[in-house]
């Protein structure tokens, strides 16, 4: 859902305006114009800090120093390459760039929204006064024959209409009404409905944003600040360079709230830990060569992580894969499990006939084009039949579709005839590229590092750039 869209009838002009207006249809042109501006400062103006000065005598006089010119401070391991910082040097007071994310899947039934304060309905695109309003509470939201019925009101809204809630109040959303819980979001929520199926995306600034992704990407406790600083440069890097990417999209279209892209889960998933690290890390991105790049991530590596021609990604260091070993502890460090081969049979079957694959009983899994990490960019998949090859993230998503899980693409596996169940063990949790969160939590931890000396470990010779 977050391919980018095309809209011939935008000008420049337009672009321009929206701009200056901080709309997020535009911000991918937004983005371009940022970067384009921090990238101009002179290279002499780069600074190199090293890790082995944070005990020296100078650290004190270097830290004041800095201060003035840094919103964080960040340390590096000379030894892995450095990590080069650029000085913040705002132009102009900016508003943070705006994301919007889908919280709730298409679906063609009720939608629950509440609120401690005013629910108030406004068009979409038109006009700045409310078209309707509901007193703190719950209130329904489901498909109506002309518009979208809201609060079970006779009188239908717009096809398309945005909820705001009072100033100092959040909305909540409960999709599944069977669920005990409605999940907060920052923000508002945007109402869309189309053939009678409704779309709800939460739109709210990166920042904020953020705010759920790195408290439900890093949930466990034992995750530290420095661990949580590096998580947040991380994935502001991954959503502003897709942000951008994706370029002008419809307004109905949003970026999704899984693993998919990122996972996120509103006010639920914040905690003190986690708005400190997003908030001391307020705009700064991840570069190479002066660009920002897919900066991936994954729970855990099982030792080393893999290249980033899992993804195809070009051979530059960041994605040359490194040694860590600090996950070794982690529970999904080393796993094994079973597979239903009848389960996962008929699920790939479908996947098989569109492109027009014969399949047979399956006989065995076996991954191929497998890295230095031993994890594989493909797997071999024979059956009675046969074989053919499948990208190794997509017999993941196979699996996990037949009701099932593959943890990672390093992994063997044994057909038990008897059982009918492939016996499959293997190591880490994820796609293993980029930063190993595991990993991350054990440097920070239990060897004291900082997020920079984490960033430049898992991601070597990058940069670090404030982006706004």
């Amino acid at each position: 859902p977050w391919v980018a869209g095309q809209h011939s009838a935008w000008k420049a002009g337009d672009v321009a305006r929206c701009r200056d207006c901080r709309c997020a249809c535009c911000v991918g042109t937004e983005l371009t114009f940022l970067e384009s501006q921090a990238s101009d400062e002179s290279p002499a103006t780069k600074l190199r800090i090293s890790r082995f000065m944070k005990h020296s005598a100078m650290t004190t006089l270097v830290a004041v120093l800095f201060a003035a010119l840094f919103s964080t401070l960040v340390s590096c391991d000379s030894d892995s390459g450095g990590l080069t910082v650029e000085p913040f040097q705002p132009a102009q007071t900016r508003s943070h760039p705006a994301f919007r994310v889908q919280i709730v899947p298409d679906r063609s039934t009720p939608v629950e929204v509440s609120s401690t304060g005013t629910i108030f309905v406004y068009p979409f695109s038109e006009g700045r006064e409310p078209i309707g309003q509901f007193p703190p509470g719950t209130v329904m939201i489901e498909p109506g024959d002309r518009g979208v019925i809201i609060g079970g009101e006779a009188e239908q809204y717009p096809n398309r209409c945005r909820l705001v809630s009072e100033s100092g109040h959040l909305l909540a959303v409960r999709s599944d009404l069977d669920a005990s819980k409605a999940y907060r979001y920052r923000g508002v929520v945007d109402v869309f409905k189309h053939s009678g199926v409704l779309r709800l995306i939460n739109e709210l600034s990166v920042e904020e944003y953020l705010l759920g992704v790195v408290g439900k990407e890093m949930q466990h406790a034992s995750f530290t600040l420095e661990a949580l600083k590096a998580q947040a440069i991380v994935a502001r890097t991954f959503t502003l360079y897709h942000l951008r990417a994706s370029g002008i999209q419809p307004p109905d279209q949003a970026f999704p709230a899984t693993t998919f892209f990122q996972s996120y889960g509103g006010v639920e998933f914040e905690s003190d830990l986690v708005v400190r690290a997003v908030r001391e890390t307020s705009g700064q991105v991840l570069t190479f060569g002066s660009r920002i790049f897919q900066t991936y991530y994954h729970s855990a590596c099982g030792g080393k992580t893999a290249s980033g021609h899992v993804f195809n990604e070009k051979d530059i260091p960041p994605f040359k894969g490194v040694e860590c070993g600090f996950c070794n502890a982690a529970p999904v460090a080393r796993w094994q499990m079973r597979i239903d081969v009848q389960a996962l049979q008929e699920t790939m079957r479908g996947w098989a006939e569109e492109r027009e694959i014969s399949l047979g009983r399956l006989l065995g899994l076996d991954p191929v084009e497998v890295d230095s990490s031993g994890h594989g960019t493909y797997v071999r998949v024979r059956h009675s039949e046969g074989a053919f090859e499948i990208r190794a993230d997509h017999l993941r998503m196979l699996v996990a579709a037949s009701g099932q899980e593959l943890p990672s693409a390093h992994f063997r596996a044994f057909l038990d005839e008897q059982s009918g169940q492939f016996l499959v063990e293997g190591h880490g949790y994820g796609h293993g590229v980029g930063l190993c969160q595991h990993g991350a939590g054990v440097m920070a931890s239990a060897k004291d590092r900082n997020h920079g000396e984490i960033l430049v470990h898992y991601f070597p010779d990058s940069g670090l750039k404030w982006l706004y």
